[in-house]
């Protein structure tokens, strides 16, 4: 049986909140985070702006392939992938993307988003079941846009991947993606994802209350 995909609608700051892995960034860490989430934007990441209405009391509610797509494009900038490059990527592939991004998250077993790794904000690591993994061609001989979907088939094959398999020769590399631990780890923080209003700092993030942005 399939897991289903689920209903997302999340506001801007619940968005920032999942994002940072239940917690409100603040300082120069949310200063960074809203100029990156801007220029992507201006980019077409995650959406057309000619899609959604602009000006105030025009609320933007992200959808789950939409977060997964911000998330893809956070951790390529992160990673040295030149923004126009991650847009390409994500724009021109968008269609075929999103049937990964929803298949990433339907193969898991039912059991994974109770995996103890997901709340340790990074500090346990893990190989998920089924892992796929996003490789972004970004060397310069590379078509722009170009990337490839990557599914070890075994486990050390998936270990040579992590240590070995971004690198080239001659010392350069691509960026490779954990997509599906990306999209676990989202759903779980956004499961979570408490009402934030415009303006408001939420504490207490790290017991936050349950809110209705997730619907079966």
């Amino acid at each position: 049986m399939q897991r289903q995909i689920p209903h997302l609608r999340l506001t801007h700051g619940q968005l920032l909140w999942t994002l940072c892995q239940g917690a409100s960034p603040q300082g120069p860490r949310r200063r960074l985070l809203l100029d990156q989430l801007r220029y992507l934007r201006q980019l077409d990441v995650p959406f057309a702006e000619q899609r959604r209405g602009k000006g105030r009391g025009r609320a933007i509610h992200y959808s789950y392939e939409e977060v997964v797509e911000m998330a893809v494009a956070l951790f390529a900038l992160r990673h040295g992938v030149r923004p126009h490059l991650v847009a390409d990527y994500l724009v021109t592939n968008r269609t075929t993307l999103h049937r990964i991004f929803r298949r990433a998250l339907e193969e898991q077993p039912a059991t994974a988003l109770k995996a103890s790794w997901l709340k340790s904000r990074g500090k346990q690591k893990a190989i998920p079941a089924n892992e796929y993994f996003l490789r972004l061609h970004n060397r310069m001989r590379e078509a722009s846009g170009a990337y490839e979907l990557v599914k070890p088939w075994k486990a050390q094959e998936l270990v040579d991947i992590v240590r070995q398999g971004e690198l080239f020769p001659d010392g350069t590399a691509e960026t490779l993606i954990p997509l599906t631990r990306l999209v676990l780890e989202l759903i779980y923080w956004a499961r979570q994802a408490p009402e934030i209003k415009p303006g408001r700092k939420v504490k207490g993030a790290h017991s936050p209350t349950p809110s209705s942005v997730v619907r079966a």
